[in-house]
């Protein structure tokens, strides 16, 4: 089996060594980009590295953006799982927009960015894991410290299934790990 593994804004591949570690035998296909490049871009250049042949993904957090445009425009990807994604943009971004104009990321995940707005469920199945634990009051609705839980299920109709663990101890939840190999087994 063929996984690509699609790490979250500002972060590295490294993100899932320890996910990996605990899947059954299967061929890695990481992926790397910049939050400091148009997200477009950064698909595109995704798409090229990717296999011709049938293959699964795994994400977190911008990494499933990123996941969820790529099943919808690649008739391959079979199954996508998402952790912690923020299908329906970021509302700090929303503010740090007005502050830091020029920054990339900002402009890609904020809730009126097209990329956002155009996200819709996918062909593949998936599952979208969704942390509702954390918080920062930054962000007035129940959040994972990074994500509100509203963005994250803001794609109708996905799998949801909601776990209580941050926006990044997600990576490392032996619960979120199970989920992930019953998902991929089915």
């Amino acid at each position: 089996m063929k996984i690509v593994f699609i790490h979250g804004a500002n972060s590295t591949s490294k993100s899932f060594n320890y996910i990996r570690s605990q899947l059954p035998e299967h061929t890695a296909i990481m992926v790397e980009y910049s939050t400091e490049m148009p997200l477009a871009f950064n698909i595109d250049e995704i798409r090229k590295s990717l296999p011709d042949d049938d293959f699964h993904i795994i994400a977190h957090s911008l990494g499933g953006i990123i996941a969820i445009t790529l099943a919808n425009i690649l008739p391959n990807v079979k199954k996508v799982i998402t952790m912690s994604s923020p299908f329906g943009g970021s509302g700090t971004a929303d503010l740090l927009k007005w502050v830091f104009p020029q920054n990339q990321m900002f402009k890609d995940i904020n809730s009126s960015s097209s990329i956002i707005t155009r996200l819709v469920k996918p062909t593949a199945d998936v599952l979208s894991i969704v942390s509702t634990s954390g918080g920062i009051p930054i962000i007035p609705t129940k959040n994972d410290g990074v994500v509100s839980v509203s963005s994250q299920k803001a794609i109708p109709n996905l799998n949801y299934i909601e776990v209580d663990t941050n926006h990044f101890e997600i990576l490392l939840d032996n619960h979120v790990i199970d989920l992930i190999k019953i998902h991929l087994d089915k």
